[in-house]
């Protein structure tokens, strides 16, 4: 399962989509889910404290 959070300055709502996304990774597990992928370089420690087992950082290494 993959997402990013909404795009908005307010962290409660990134918050909340990425407690939506873990709701539908947690659903999904009986059926064989392995990754719940939340988070940009921008808010991978939000999602991480979501419940995200993987993140994507590439702007972060990847710098112009």
């Amino acid at each position: 399962v993959m997402s990013i959070g909404a795009n908005v300055e307010d962290e409660n709502i990134i918050k909340e989509s990425f407690k939506l996304t873990k709701n539908i990774y947690d659903e999904l597990l009986p059926l064989g889910a392995r990754y719940c992928s939340m988070g940009m370089s921008s808010d991978f420690e939000l999602a991480i404290a979501c419940g995200s087992n993987m993140i994507r950082v590439g702007s972060t290494l990847f710098k112009e």
